[in-house]
């Protein structure tokens, strides 16, 4: 296996539990936690992408990127409420600024 697949499938394995408690929190209809729980999770990957030193990160370049989004439009997906949804966006705005850009609420 090349170090690039390996590390990019080291990354998605560790946010794998991550992912799945947050589903469990949307499934269990307990909003607010799993709004909270994908806040700290996305900032978390966005730390990870912006801040870690780990040669992790220099083989999987694209994978917090593309896990963040993934993650975030799932959440968005389930989230009805535009003032929940209205608070995810000025969180993004102010603890993952260079990654909001590109990621506007998507209302349904």
């Amino acid at each position: 296996m090349e170090p690039g697949d390996a590390s990019s499938e080291l990354v998605e394995e560790a946010l794998e539990p991550f992912k799945e408690q947050l589903n469990a929190y949307s499934q269990l209809v307990m909003e607010p936690e799993a709004k909270l729980y994908c806040m700290g999770l996305l900032k978390g990957i966005y730390d990870f992408a912006n801040d870690s030193n780990t040669e992790f990160k220099d083989w999987a370049v694209d994978v917090p990127d593309a896990s963040f989004t993934v993650i975030l439009d799932d959440w968005r997906h389930r989230t009805k409420d535009r003032q929940v949804l209205s608070e995810m966006d000025e969180f993004l705005h102010k603890h993952c600024p260079s990654w909001t850009v590109d990621r506007k609420t998507k209302r349904r």
